[in-house]
Parts: structure tokens; C-alpha cells; sequence
């Protein structure tokens, strides 16, 4: 396994996503976060780094490099309307994202393990009804 960066990573993840053959026609694919976002670019889903940290202080690989673990957080977003559920409009989605990138939990050997962290749902209601579901990979690589 070859050494790597955090935005490697990231870049990664984005690229899965956005090259999936899988990928639902209506569905863009951004290298950012989303907030804000349009009305007219909905849905779509934003991969981006989050945060990259030691696994433990002092933690080697056999060999030397340390053991890190990177947070890319992949934001979906769509409109929902009244009587939707905004957890309902984005499931697809994150059915779609988990599939593609748990497909290869090494990320073409970039990391050693990719594992689904954390997932935030939430809704916003403005001029636009904007449902938001935050997934979290969390992927332990060697520096």
C-alpha cells in the first residue's frame, strides 16, 4: 500500500462518486461543501475533507509510516415538500453513496479501511423546504 495525503483521499471519494456508472442522472456530484446552496442544483452531494488526525499518538505501521485516520464527509441534499419526509427524499442517495464507496473499502488501495462514521439527518425550512443527511467515512490510512 502506497502512502498518501488527506485531499488524496477526498479527491478519491469525489471521483467514485462522480465517475459511478450508478450514479442517478439527476443527481450532481460537487467537490465542496454545500451550504449554501441552490435551488436549482438540487439534489446533489458535496465530498470534502472534514478533519485528519493521528489514529493514536505514536501509532506505526510495521514499517514506520503512522496510521491516520482522515473524516470526508459526503453532504446530500434535496427539497422536500409538506407532508414528505425529509429523511425519505435523501434515502436513495445515501443508499447510492454507501454502495459505491463500501463497494471497495480500500479506496483502490489508498487506505487500509473505510468505514461509514457518523450520519446527521436534518431539514432547514426557508423559501426552499431543504432536506440534508451528513454521512461521515472515517479512512485509516499509512503516512
Amino acid at each position: 500500500m502506497s502512502t498518501t495525503t488527506p485531499d488524496a483521499l477526498a479527491q478519491r471519494v469525489f471521483d467514485l462518486l462522480d465517475q459511478s456508472a450508478t450514479k442517478p442522472a439527476e443527481l450532481g456530484v460537487l467537490d465542496h461543501e454545500l451550504l449554501p446552496v441552490e435551488p436549482d442544483e438540487l439534489p446533489v452531494v458535496g465530498v470534502y475533507l472534514v478533519e485528519d488526525n493521528p489514529e493514536s499518538l505514536g501509532d506505526t505501521d510495521s514499517v514506520g509510516g503512522q496510521r491516520r485516520i482522515a473524516t470526508i464527509r459526503v453532504e446530500i441534499r434535496n427539497r422536500f415538500t409538506t407532508g414528505e419526509k425529509p429523511t425519505e427524499v435523501t434515502r436513495s442517495y445515501r443508499e447510492w453513496v454507501i454502495s459505491v464507496l463500501m463497494a471497495d473499502e480500500t479506496l483502490g488501495g489508498l487506505v487500509h479501511q473505510l468505514a461509514l462514521g457518523a450520519y446527521t439527518p436534518y431539514s432547514i425550512v426557508s423559501d426552499t423546504r431543504l432536506a440534508g443527511s451528513d454521512l461521515d467515512f472515517e479512512a485509516t490510512y499509512i503516512t
